[in-house]
């Protein structure tokens, strides 16, 4: 498990740099390990925030568009259209 050091301003900070396929491939990360802590009703403080960080930066990037281009990049990837297996 990642240690969770950095702050979530340094995670924001950290992330602006990434391509777009590599925050998609981060919020997926993300969004299944919530769901693994959710079915144990332990969801950790520190990985809604780095959610809503990763979320927020999608809408940066895609003005107007909300989660629309993850939830392309998502549903790209469960037909088989991915680059790389996983």
């Amino acid at each position: 498990m990642m240690q969770q050091e950095i702050t979530t301003a340094d995670f924001a900070r950290s992330i602006e740099k990434w391509t777009d396929e590599e925050i998609f491939e981060l919020l997926a990360k993300l969004e299944s390990e919530s769901e693994e802590a959710s079915s144990s009703d332990e969801v950790d403080a520190d990985l809604q925030a780095k959610i809503i960080v990763v979320e927020n930066e999608i809408e940066t990037r895609f003005p107007g568009q909300l989660l629309a281009p993850f939830k392309k990049w998502k549903q790209d990837r469960l037909s088989g259209n991915t680059a790389r297996g996983e």
